[in-house]
């Protein structure tokens, strides 16, 4: 979540106002970003973002139960399954934000941005930060498979477990 949070505050919303100035300030066809260019290049973080927030959310209060057999973390990503789908638009633009990204590189304003920026990221870079929420379902599925190790077998962890395991596996191969 951490990261998502750069990712939208260090380069997203700062490009976005970037653009929206150079609209109002620039003839047509001269800006150094457009909006559209902006939007192509983060396509739907924001939702992304803001699904996480809910599951951090979530797990948190479900790590909060005073019994730890009455945790379900499988029962908590259950319940996000079909908010993962937000992923497969994600990984489906990664190669029109890598191009729109490759032309944006020697636009005055938007290198002098990525300067600027380049000490406040903890010296990593936008590409780094886009790549991310790409890599997150592959994650999750590790770990969930490490819980389901962990779990008893018959347990309903485990079924929750290895339910949302299934479904994130076959997101992997419709994003792959």
């Amino acid at each position: 979540l951490k990261f998502l949070g750069v990712l939208l505050h260090q380069f997203l919303f700062p490009l976005r106002a970037l653009a929206k100035k150079g609209a109002k300030q620039e003839p047509k066809g001269k800006k150094d970003i457009s909006e559209a260019e902006v939007e192509a290049l983060f396509a739907n973080v924001e939702s992304i973002h803001n699904l996480h927030e809910l599951l951090t959310s979530d797990l948190a209060e479900e790590h909060l139960k005073s019994k730890l057999d009455d945790r379900n973390i499988g029962a908590v990503f259950s319940r996000y399954t079909s908010h993962f789908r937000l992923y497969t638009e994600y990984c489906s633009n990664h190669d029109k934000s890598m191009a729109v990204l490759e032309d944006l590189q020697d636009r005055g304003a938007f290198k002098s941005f990525l300067q600027r920026n380049a000490g406040t990221t903890g010296g990593m870079d936008l590409i780094a930060f886009l790549i991310m929420p790409i890599q997150r379902i592959p994650r999750y599925t590790m770990l969930l498979k490490q819980l389901l190790q962990c779990s008893p077998e018959n347990s309903p962890q485990s079924a929750s477990l290895r339910s949302v395991l299934r479904h994130l596996e076959l997101l992997e191969l419709e994003i792959e």
